[in-house]
């Protein structure tokens, strides 16, 4: 399978082994097999390091929805695996997941590098947040998740409170996070009792393939969940189908809105790229300014601006732009491919982002630094039937717009039109009524996942707070920024950032399981009254 091909040919040599011979053979998972797509059909993925074919992916349709389903409702007629399933038994498996993590930790970076290039430091930190998770994740805090209360009423009455399970489930995974947020997202939703359909990005789908290879070989019941893989519109049947009691997406705006109007009211998101950040006057003490022009230009260009809690509109007051920008300017100058600093952009083309950039200018905006596509040295084309993705190579940039143009619904539309991709939008302010635009406009974001303000004043910090009621995230301070959110806050699965990012017990309990209050008055027993 795909973890032992990694084990056997380490780091770029198992993609120059592919590349040779054949793409590696990623499969579904369903019925307790690793199988291809009902239809027999398969997509290609190329390595974005050179270009050739990498991966060759199932096309999955409805059909291979309905068999994944359907092996799970059999398995388990109550939609819920917690009657058979004990905390000691998913203690070990989880403890035993997180050691086969730790050998295979080399195999699993290399998988994670060659769907997504990205720093070796991220992908190192991605999985060491998953095993801490997983291993968090037993003994009595598995029973904690289920607890509930028991009141005696009047008359025989007794009240009980209990957590359930949602039931059967599914779960379509981002391209970003390639290990990270899957990780915590399958943990949670299979120890809270669920069953899970998991449906990753059709670009990145190895890394979670390779994820539950080891899972399975950690003891996971292979009856729980099942993996389908293909492209989003292929497998739309997972979104709106009327079989999934609830489901947990990640991943663009307009895609889960799809899935919403489509039917898929059960389904919760998690998605947004479009986070502002207002920096105050005299921000920076000069000891903390190199490192804080550091923090600006990872918020913005660390994954090529791929993350959903990136700055991606900031508002500087005009005593700290222009050094601040030509600090960025210098660091993203040195992000390249060849060490993962720079990516490639998975899910917008060199086109879409030059049409971006096209449309910011066009309303006034100026290239500070970047818009260009990136130096590169092989083509890497993808072929898609949608036409959506397309792998960009392309410069960091960042396109300054007055400020007046704030009150400009053009203006606001754009800057508010999501873009997964390294072009950024700066506006520079100075007076109080400028600011007034600011708070305006970051009181009307409908995108309210992170928001930061960056300041030493507290006057000045106190003067924002109430504009910011609403947003999930809030960094305040000299060290504020778009960073993404703390290590307990990583999963970000759905809904409020606030109450449903997963890495706590509590937030496990509050996106997978509901709250379901049971009256039962016992009355004379007869047994026979019914039979199966």
């Amino acid at each position: 399978m795909l973890v032992e091909h990694y084990r056997q040919n380490p780091g770029a040599t198992a993609r120059l082994l592919m590349a040779i011979s054949s793409p590696m053979q990623l499969r579904n998972f369903t019925g307790g097999q690793w199988t291809g797509a009902v239809s027999g059909a398969t997509f290609d993925t190329p390595d974005p390091h050179t270009g050739n074919l990498l991966f060759r992916v199932p096309r999955s349709q409805g059909e291979d929805v309905g068999v994944g389903l359907e092996s799970l409702t059999s398995a388990w007629p109550y939609r819920e695996t917690t009657r058979e399933i004990s905390p000691e038994r998913w203690s070990q498996v989880l403890m035993k997941w997180a050691d086969l993590i730790e050998t295979n930790w080399e195999p699993m970076v290399a998988v994670m590098q060659d769907t997504f290039p990205i720093e070796r430091s991220e992908c190192d930190a991605e999985l060491a947040l998953t095993v801490r998770f997983m291993r968090s994740m037993t003994g009595n805090a598995i029973r904690w998740l289920k607890e509930g209360s028991v009141v005696q009423g009047t008359g025989g009455q007794t009240a009980t409170t209990v957590w359930q399970p949602r039931g059967l489930c599914g779960l379509i995974t981002p391209f970003n996070f390639t290990v990270e947020i899957p990780a915590l997202q399958i943990v949670g939703a299979l120890v809270a009792g669920n069953l899970l359909v998991v449906k990753p990005h059709e670009l990145t789908g190895a890394p979670v393939q390779a994820l539950l290879e080891l899972g399975l070989e950690a003891g996971l019941d292979p009856k729980v969940f099942c993996l389908i893989h293909g492209y989003g519109a292929e497998v739309a049947k997972l979104g709106t189908t009327g079989e999934i009691d609830f489901g947990v997406f990640t991943g663009s705006t307009a895609v889960f809105a799809g899935i919403h109007n489509a039917g898929g009211a059960q389904w919760r998101g998690e998605t947004s790229g479009v986070n502002p950040c207002v920096v105050g006057p005299g921000a920076y003490a000069e000891a903390d300014f190199a490192a804080m022009v550091a923090r600006g230009d990872g918020d913005r260009y660390r994954r090529a601006g791929q993350v959903c809690a990136r700055r991606a509109i900031e508002f500087v007051h005009i005593s700290v732009a222009d050094r601040l920008t030509d600090g960025v300017r210098e660091l993203a100058g040195r992000r390249v491919f060849t060490d993962g600093t720079n990516s490639p952009v998975l899910s917008w083309s060199n086109f879409r982002l030059a049409g971006r950039l096209e449309s910011l200018v066009g309303l006034g905006g100026q290239v500070m630094f970047g818009g260009q596509p990136a130096e590169i040295h092989f083509n890497c084309q993808l072929k898609d039937p949608f036409q959506r993705f397309g792998y960009g190579f392309f410069q960091p940039t960042l396109v300054r717009l007055p400020i007046a143009r704030l009150s400009d619904p053009a203006v606001v539309h754009a800057i508010q039109t999501e873009c997964f991709g390294p072009v950024h939008t700066q506006f520079v302010w100075e007076t109080p009524a400028e600011l007034d635009l600011v708070r305006r406009f970051v009181r009307g974001n409908p995108h309210k996942l992170t928001a930061g303000v960056v300041s030493r004043d507290p006057e000045f910090l106190a003067s924002l707070r109430r504009s910011l009621r609403g947003y999930g995230v809030v960094y305040w301070g000299v060290d504020a920024g778009n960073k993404g959110a703390p290590d307990w806050m990583r999963f970000a699965p759905s809904g409020p950032l606030a109450a449903c990012i997963g890495g706590r017990l509590s937030d496990v309990r509050e996106v997978w399981m509901s709250l379901e209050e049971q009256c039962y008055r016992p009355g004379p027993a007869e047994s026979g009254l019914w039979s199966a």
